[in-house]
């Protein structure tokens, strides 16, 4: 009877999270879910020059991103919204900065998947995104351990940033928003 308490309590708690999450986004100004679409944008360039495994274009593309966040409106969101995008935000930009400073694609992609987890639940949580994006993830990606690798793509076909030479297609979709 206390484990079936129990667990009708955490279901609560979870529920009321989840709720509490979804009225927290319903309001989003305008300009910040514009200027938000846009860094998506930026993201899928900075996507597409790992499938090329071009290190210099993925450092460029990669500032070019960081630049599309820094110009999100923060002053006109509520105070949970700010606090929630500039913890991932946090997040996102601890990983650009070594992103940036190696030319090693291997330590790119492992940054790369931070920065992906991170802006999936900013672009999701706001509802950013003017068409349907995907987030998607190579269960054999991540050299060394058993981690996935995640990425957000614009399209349900795979093609992924992480094995384009040996494996361009292996993965699979795990949410689309």
């Amino acid at each position: 009877m206390k484990i079936t308490l129990s667990i009708i309590a955490l279901l609560l708690v979870s529920n009321l999270q989840n709720f509490a999450q979804n009225q927290l986004f319903e309001k989003v100004a305008p300009a910040v879910r514009k200027k938000m679409n846009y860094a998506l944008y930026k993201y899928y360039d900075v996507k597409d020059a790992f499938v090329e495994s071009n290190s210099s274009k993925i450092v460029a593309k990669a500032e070019l991103f960081s630049k599309a966040l820094q110009e999100i409106p923060t002053d006109i969101m509520e105070t949970e919204q700010k606090e929630y995008f500039m913890a991932q935000k946090a997040i996102i930009d601890s990983h650009i900065v070594f992103l940036l400073r190696t030319t090693f694609i291997r330590e790119q992609r492992e940054h790369f998947n931070q920065i992906s987890l991170a802006f999936y639940k900013i672009v999701k949580s706001f509802k950013a995104n003017q068409f349907e994006a995907y987030l998607q993830y190579c269960w054999m990606a991540r050299e060394g351990d058993t981690q996935d690798a995640y990425w957000i793509s614009s399209e349900k076909k795979i093609v992924n940033p992480y094995l384009p030479e040996t494996m361009l297609h292996c993965g699979k979709i795990a949410d689309s928003f």
